[in-house]
């Protein structure tokens, strides 16, 4: 009879007592697969298990550190353009103007007329409706003084001014059909156009359509989801009812086969 299989050693500790996990099986010392508590050999490997170390090895509980009392969580914002730094267009390769409007900064781009700003800043002026007047005098001098015609819709991905890290294209507030060029570590490039389409969407209630095609999206995926919990079920039992069957034909069969 041949010796039994034993697959290739792994780097292994010799010892049951390293392997013990809080909460899991043992393994194998030998091969590293998982093994019966008081086993005396592996199944896999049939290597023969040492549980003596086993049974008085200390496991340790993982440890959660604890912050003193007087600690301060605090996330850490977004960077923010660097205004001692030169920026370009993505479009022209022309360097960006910086434009200050209230206490934020926009980087600007007079050949293309588009419009670089970091994320915190177009969060808090997408909200701020007594900005938006002079967002609108802002976006339609640029338009104005473009040189170059840039079709924003066109599915171009440019690179981010700040980290020349690729651009993801996605579509304003979902429901505006407004597609925006975002770093996700940066900002929002919007191409000439797009800012004074942002404002009409804003202006004639969309982030109301928003909120409402969001619960109506949660609702269809919950939906979904009890559907798909309710196929599962049937599934389950179509496939017990047709085990029986089948196995009711095999002893069927068997029983034929002993008889003759």
């Amino acid at each position: 009879m041949p010796p039994p299989f034993r697959p290739p050693r792994k780097s292994a500790p010799k010892n049951l007592a390293d392997l013990v996990i809080p909460g899991e099986k043992p393994v194998c010392p030998s091969c590293g697969s998982k093994v019966k508590a008081s086993a005396p050999f592996c199944s896999l490997c049939h290597q023969k298990l040492d549980w003596s170390a086993f049974s008085t090895a200390k496991t340790k509980e993982p440890t959660i550190p604890t912050l003193p009392p007087d600690a301060v969580i605090s996330s850490t914002p977004p960077p923010q353009p660097d205004p001692s730094r030169p920026y370009f267009c993505p479009r022209s390769g022309e360097q960006l103007l910086r434009c200050n409007l209230d206490k934020y900064q926009l980087w600007v781009s007079r050949s293309s007329g588009g419009i670089f700003v970091d994320h915190l800043s177009f969060n808090e002026l997408i909200q701020a409706e007594a900005l938006w007047p002079q967002l609108r005098q802002v976006a339609q001098r640029l338009d104005s003084s473009a040189t170059i015609a840039v079709d924003g819709r066109a599915l171009v991905y440019i690179h981010c001014p700040l980290c020349s890290g690729p651009m993801a294209r996605r579509n304003f507030a979902k429901t505006s059909g407004i597609m925006v060029d975002d770093c996700p570590h940066h900002g929002t490039w919007l191409d000439q156009g797009e800012l004074l389409g942002i404002l009409d969407f804003l202006a004639a209630g969309g982030m109301e359509r928003t909120r409402a095609f969001e619960e109506r999206e949660a609702e269809h995926q919950k939906n979904m989801r009890a559907s798909m919990k309710s196929i599962d079920r049937n599934t389950r039992k179509h496939i017990t009812r047709t085990a029986g069957v089948t196995q009711f034909w095999i002893d069927a069969y068997t029983d034929y086969d002993i008889l003759s």
